[in-house]
This record gives C-alpha cells, structure tokens and sequence, in this order.
C-alpha cells in the first residue's frame, strides 16, 4: 500500500483508510466489524423509515445514544450493542469465517488490516428479511 501526498496538500491512501491508522491487528479487526455493522444498521433505519424518536423507542435508548449511533460514534458502541441494535431492528446476524489465501493457510500473518467485504476473516451478514426466527 503507498500513501501519497497530492498536489493539493491532501494525504492520500490506497485501500482502505483503515489501514493507515497503525491499529494493533485486534483492534483494526473488530474496529472493521464495528464499521459493517453500523452500515447495516443505518440502512435498517432508513429503510424502515425510522425517525429518532422511533429508534429511542425500538432501541430503548436515551436521545444522545441515537445521535451517537447515527453519527457513528464507534467508539462508544461495543459489537454486542450494535449486534443487539440489529436485533431489535429485525435484522439476523450471521458470522462467516473463510481461509484468506495461500500466506493464511501457511500460518504467515497477513496484512495487519484486510478489507472487510474482500477477505475478512469474519464478515457480519445481516439477514434483514424482518422474520426473525426464519431460517437464512
């Protein structure tokens, strides 16, 4: 990966932004889930339609959380909040782990931080078919 000064003063970087943070690799993986999660979670809300006082009420959260959670607040958010989020938004969480290529398979480490829809090694899939109970 190269980052790259533009002409225009901007630091730029190939791949993800994610990745030119310096994370530890624990902390780069779950910050990484914690981002698809909370994409999943505002596309439940928009398609539900939902208005912050209704996600207060779904959520049985104070307003300052909502704004946290929309402004997508990471840090205050643990993956079990935003798991039960989902939830209770009628969403399904399903965990898939996959082999990551040949470097994986050798035991060598990979790049400290993959891109999550390309080869994560877990990749949250909400199900958000509104049937809970419903098998995926």
């Amino acid at each position: 990966m190269s980052n790259k000064h533009s002409a225009e003063g901007e630091y730029r970087v190939e791949g993800s932004v994610l990745d030119a943070l310096g994370l530890d690799r624990q902390a780069a993986l779950e910050l990484k889930l914690k981002a698809a999660l909370h994409q999943r979670i505002l596309q439940l809300v928009e398609r539900r339609g939902c208005k912050s006082r209704d996600l207060e009420r779904i959520l049985q959260i104070q307003q300052p959380r909502v704004s946290e959670l929309m402004r997508g607040k990471l840090s205050t958010l643990s993956v079990a909040r935003l798991l039960l989020y989902a939830d209770l938004l009628g969403a399904e969480a399903e965990v898939k782990l996959k082999q990551v290529g040949q470097a994986a398979k050798a035991g060598a480490p990979s790049s400290p931080l993959m891109g999550l829809k390309r080869d994560a090694a877990f990749r949250p899939l909400l199900a958000t078919s509104g049937k809970k109970g419903s098998a995926a």
